[in-house]
């Protein structure tokens, strides 16, 4: 990163404030660093630290968006609990777009309880792991409730929802709101494209975590790897995705924040790379 002066530094972010202000496309896009994408982060990436340590690094991130892992906030906890939680994030102007990752069962009672919960905070999806005969049950709920479902991947050892074709043949025969939340590092584990598989759930596609491997077992920076970030940018452009998407870093659980921030520097020059600024602001 080239080096500017503080002065030039505090100029270049008036300008863009302004300009967002006006709706000036050519200088606007200095405050959409993700272009078209709802970049957010899964809680999880910070799991070592209390709910409200983990709010104010999502804001020192300067992301908007998160995707709730249950360690951070539960489906079960009390309704006053909740809802000062949901004021915190407020108050950080950080929205709840998911949850997860939840299992389903043909329970009916225990599901709806996580459908309201993803209700309460306005959430978009729910990162799921369903049981195989919990397909007509959210046939159900997500056409009442209006929020997909999301069946997650879990990599190599995942005989449920490894693969693509696993997913995309589960889903094809029911509602068009259950889909896939692709888990880009668990596909790269399992020694799938997760840009074909994108391409093979299209359509189905409501959520996504981003991360990176380089073998079954070592993680990296995301696009330090074996994830070709401006291929994945370039698809996701290409299906108008619109839903949840989390940066998951599992590294460092104790200190975690720079590789999160290289990670999400580098999706940022992949959406610049796209032309997005330039093509589509």
């Amino acid at each position: 990163m080239s080096t500017i002066s503080r002065r030039n530094f505090l100029h270049i972010t008036g300008t863009a404030a302004v300009a967002t202000a006006l709706g000036t496309p050519h200088l606007a896009h200095a405050a959409k660093p993700y272009g078209k994408l709802r970049m957010g982060i899964q809680s999880y990436s910070l799991r070592h630290f209390s709910f409200d340590d983990a709010l104010k690094k999502i804001n020192q991130l300067g992301l908007h968006y998160v995707e709730l892992f249950p360690g951070h906030l539960s489906h079960e906890a009390p309704e006053a609990e909740r809802k000062v939680a949901q004021k915190k994030m407020a108050d950080l102007n950080i929205q709840p777009d998911c949850y997860g990752v939840s299992g389903f069962t043909k329970d009916e009672a225990a599901a709806r309880k996580i459908f309201d919960f993803a209700k309460a905070l306005g959430m978009k999806s729910l990162s799921a792991n369903p049981a195989h005969d919990a397909f007509d049950l959210l046939d159900k709920l997500v056409e009442e409730y209006q929020i997909p479902i999301a069946i997650h991947n879990h990599g190599p050892h995942d005989k449920k929802w490894g693969r693509p074709e696993q997913i995309h043949d589960a889903v094809k025969n029911h509602h068009p709101l259950i889909g896939a939340c692709a888990d880009t590092g668990h596909y790269l584990r399992a020694g799938i494209d997760p840009i074909k598989a994108l391409k093979l759930l299209k359509g189905r596609v409501f959520g996504l975590h981003v991360k990176d491997f380089i073998s079954e077992e070592e993680e990296v920076i995301a696009g330090e790897g074996n994830l070709d970030l401006n291929a994945l940018v370039k698809e996701l452009y290409k299906q108008g995705f619109k839903g949840t998407c989390s940066i998951e870093y599992e590294l460092e659980k104790e200190d975690p924040m720079a590789g999160i921030q290289k990670s999400l520097a580098n999706v940022q020059a992949a959406v610049k790379e796209q032309g997005f600024f330039a093509k589509h602001f």
